[in-house]
């Protein structure tokens, strides 16, 4: 490895590996984040991501388990 930069850097590239420093300070936050969520932290995770992005397929990301989405709180909510 060369002692200066020898790769490019855009504005908008991310390092996963840099998430758990910039992004996990609090103990808390960490504990709950790596139990939900610990492949964010892994490079391979994104580049699996990027390959099948590449390759046409594009995979939905939920936030929240079905039960908790807006569209069966919706039907929840409307009188019978």
């Amino acid at each position: 490895m060369s002692g200066e930069i020898w790769y490019s850097v855009a504005k908008n590239d991310v390092f996963p590996e840099t998430f758990d420093p910039f992004l996990l300070g609090n103990p808390k936050v960490r504990d709950i984040f790596m139990k939900h969520h610990a492949e964010l932290l892994d490079p391979a995770f994104w580049r699996g991501h990027k390959e099948r992005i590449q390759a046409g397929h594009m995979l939905d990301v939920f936030p929240y388990e079905t039960s908790r989405r807006f569209q069966n709180m919706r039907v929840a909510l409307q009188p019978s």
